[in-house]
């Protein structure tokens, strides 16, 4: 089977919402590195996949062709894209042609040229799974990410988690503030997708 027949996609919705100012197609990927407790998208996560990436690209051109070629943004989301397989493979599909976005734990640095515009980091705690070095780990990301010309990084309040977060965040404060990045709080809710 081709890699873009694989049904990696639990869903994808196109919106304003997603991409900063920008129309896109959000895909939904399945599958973690992680195992947060407070998951939101734990459907999305555990759920098998639905769509494949050639789907998304039918559905891409159909808006495309309805709105005389205008070019729409793309966003990697799930789960986690960057543990996707091919995904170097699945951003190539889409970077000459589209704006790009990463919604991220942060914890995978894909090994090519950062050729996102737009980066949300998702600040993760140890029961989550994360790995010791964790400040190291989302530093890189940091460093990764840093010519997104939108960078945020979303912190989820949860109560128990209040000081870890706070913790990372202190502990990252110089590089955060330096880089420009936007620290976002939003409250758990309730399954999104």
């Amino acid at each position: 089977m081709n890699w873009k027949e694989e049904k990696i996609i639990y869903n994808f919705v196109d919106n304003f919402v997603d991409f900063p100012n920008k129309y896109a197609i959000t895909m939904f990927f399945t599958g973690c590195n992680l195992n947060c407790p407070f998951c939101y998208n734990k459907h999305v996560v555990n759920g098998e996949g639905n769509f494949s990436i050639n789907d998304v690209i039918e559905k891409k051109t159909q808006i495309e062709n309805c709105f005389n070629n205008f070019k729409i943004g793309m966003v990697f989301s799930g789960g986690e894209p960057t543990i996707q397989n091919k995904f170097e493979d699945i951003i190539n599909t889409f970077v000459n042609d589209h704006p790009l976005a990463i919604h991220t734990n942060g914890i995978i640095i894909p090994n090519f040229k950062n050729c996102f515009e737009s980066v949300v980091l998702s600040l993760k705690f140890k029961e989550c799974g994360i790995p010791e070095n964790y400040v190291d780990i989302l530093r890189n990301a940091l460093y990764y990410y840093k010519e997104c010309k939108q960078k945020e990084i979303n912190v989820v309040k949860v109560k128990n988690y209040l000081d870890e977060y706070t913790y990372y965040l202190n502990e990252l404060k110089e590089d955060i503030d330096n880089l420009g990045y936007k620290v976002i709080f939003s409250n758990n809710i309730k399954e999104g997708v």
